[in-house]
């Protein structure tokens, strides 16, 4: 769908929307917010096709798909953290909202400058307001919703907000899965003495319960009730207190018991559901006589670049599941740097090109993660090998892992050949001290007896899209690889060549079974022979001309 006149004022603006099981939401998201030219959708690996809806409906929407379910304010924090213009309106999918009250709401940000959020009034199906304001809740608590001019208020629904992203960044606490988050936000925004304000003059319709439409409804609603239960208890631990929250969740256990035994008498299958999920919260949640539970280690995904233009969107979209997105670039004269900044990764040029080893250590000062996968232009990381990766960060567990390669070569995936060696790729930062080496690099380690394991997901790797990009790498990589092999005291000469060429071929085409891949199979064996071959031919021929360093 085309993108309609713009109102005046709309392009402030990025409306977020975080979906899950959500495409049902997405024909009337898509009419309701036609002329808004920022738009991006979250998923939180929906199994319904809703990535595939947003892209048929709405194709002008930026669209950042997580490998796995993270929760609603992970995934709004992701969408915050990509967002290049004043305001941010995050809505839920089942919260329709048009152009007009948006504006309205972008006018009363101007007049109170102070405030962090506006919230538009919501209404539901029939046009009732519903009560989506009040005062924290050990204050006092809210009666309805009844304001008729615009007003501080304690908390607001963040079904619909609309958040000012120039000053303080606020984001979610990522301990709520789901439920409490925006009003512990809130209630952080009030002890920063900033304003949560209240538009009545703006609405919203919003339908209770509508975001999701899962294949069972029974774990819909189970998952509702748990995570209810037990965000209530995580915010009253963190605004109230340890005691009370554990008096509260061994109230709520005793009673859940009765609860669950009164429903099935019911015979109501939802309300048993639901019941069901808020005891297994409760009974879940963090108690508060344990230590409190580790944070997730924080992930960094790193990529060197050098005129990238044509691969580095698919490869960055591919990582857009790191807490930061790192590049370092080499100098590029092309859009690289440009695509990279808009896709909301953190760019640092460093044109002077000094070996692989350099970039890779450029990298390392610039990270912020306790944890580092490296990741090359020309590679796309699958959803599933996104999951390895979050599964395989832990606290207290050191190890390196390593990633297998799918080769997609000449525009074929070679699904039928073998899995090759594993690369290392993902590192503890606090182990690695530096990488060495011109080409093919390898990190060195505090601890060298740390594990090594190998991820179960490959790694797409589009290293050789046409004939003449091929050649150019054979060139540049044999170049590298004979320094590298002069700097061992390693012997060349064209026996040798073609000798390595040989076996790399053989290997490749018949021991990784590149023959069952047709023509691709075969391209992609012989330039490897190739590389093999003339690394050893240039250490005599071109040995003379090996010592300045070779250019990327």
């Amino acid at each position: 769908m085309p993108i309609k006149d713009t109102p005046l004022g709309l392009d402030q603006v990025t409306v977020i929307i975080v979906t899950y099981d959500s495409a049902h939401c997405i024909a009337a998201l898509s009419e309701a917010l036609a002329t808004l030219p920022h738009v991006t959708v979250v998923d939180n690996a929906s199994q319904d096709g809703t990535p595939v809806e947003v892209a048929r409906l709405m194709p002008h929407a930026s669209v950042i798909v997580n490998p796995v379910n993270l929760g609603f304010g992970a995934a709004n924090n992701l969408g915050l953290d990509a967002v290049r213009t004043p305001y941010a309106l995050l809505l839920n999918p089942d919260c329709l909202i048009t152009p007009d009250n948006i504006a309205q709401l972008i006018n009363t940000a101007n007049e109170f400058p102070n405030a962090a959020v506006v919230a538009p009034q919501l209404l539901d199906g029939h046009g009732k307001p519903q009560i989506n304001y009040g005062w924290p809740r050990f204050a006092w608590t809210s009666r309805g919703a009844g304001a008729d001019a615009p007003v501080s208020v304690g908390n607001a629904c963040a079904a619909a907000w609309l958040l000012r992203c120039t000053g303080q960044p606020w984001r979610f606490d990522t301990d709520f899965f789901l439920y409490y988050e925006d009003e512990d936000l809130c209630l952080r925004m009030l002890k920063a003495r900033q304003e949560v304000v209240i538009e009545p003059r703006s609405t919203a319709v919003h339908v209770n319960r509508g975001s999701v439409r899962g294949a069972s409804p029974w774990r819909t609603e189970w998952g509702r009730g748990f995570h209810h239960s037990r965000s209530k208890i995580l915010f009253q631990r963190k605004h109230k207190g340890l005691q009370l929250a554990q008096q509260t969740r061994r109230l709520a256990l005793m009673l859940g018991v009765v609860e669950v035994f009164l429903r099935l008498l019911l015979l109501r299958p939802y309300l048993i559901a639901r019941s069901a999920g808020r005891f297994a919260g409760m009974w879940h949640a963090f108690s508060p006589s344990q230590a409190p539970a580790k944070k997730r280690p924080t992930l960094t995904i790193a990529v060197l670049a050098l005129n990238e233009e044509a691969q580095i969107e698919a490869c960055l979209r591919s990582a857009a599941f790191a807490d930061q997105l790192l590049v370092v670039d080499a100098g590029s004269t092309d859009k690289t740097v440009a695509l990279a900044q808009s896709l909301g990764a953190e760019v640092h040029v460093h044109p002077d090109w000094q070996g692989f080893a350099v970039q890779r250590n450029r990298l390392l000062q610039h990270t912020t993660g306790d944890w580092v996968f490296f990741l090359d232009a020309d590679e796309v990381i699958p959803p599933d090998l996104a999951a390895d990766i979050l599964a395989a960060i832990a606290p207290d567990h050191d190890a390196v892992f390593h990633v297998t390669w799918l080769h997609v070569a000449f525009g074929q995936p070679l699904t039928l050949m073998r899995r090759g060696k594993g690369i290392p790729r993902l590192f503890p930062v606090r182990q690695v001290v530096q990488f060495e080496g011109v080409v093919h690099e390898g990190a060195k380690l505090k601890d060298p007896s740390i594990p090594h394991n190998t991820l179960n997901t490959r790694l797409l790797h589009h290293s050789r899209r046409t004939i003449h990009q091929s050649l150019l790498k054979v060139a540049q990589y044999a170049q590298l690889g004979a320094i590298k092999r002069i700097d061992r005291g390693q012997k060349g000469g064209m026996w040798r060549g073609f000798a390595s060429g040989f076996t790399s071929f053989f290997r490749y085409y018949i021991v990784q079974r590149g023959i069952l891949c047709g023509r691709a199979g075969f391209l992609l064996s012989l330039v490897v022979a190739l590389e093999s071959f003339f690394r050893y031919a240039a250490m005599t021929v071109d040995r003379d001309n090996l010592n300045t360093p070779a250019s990327r």
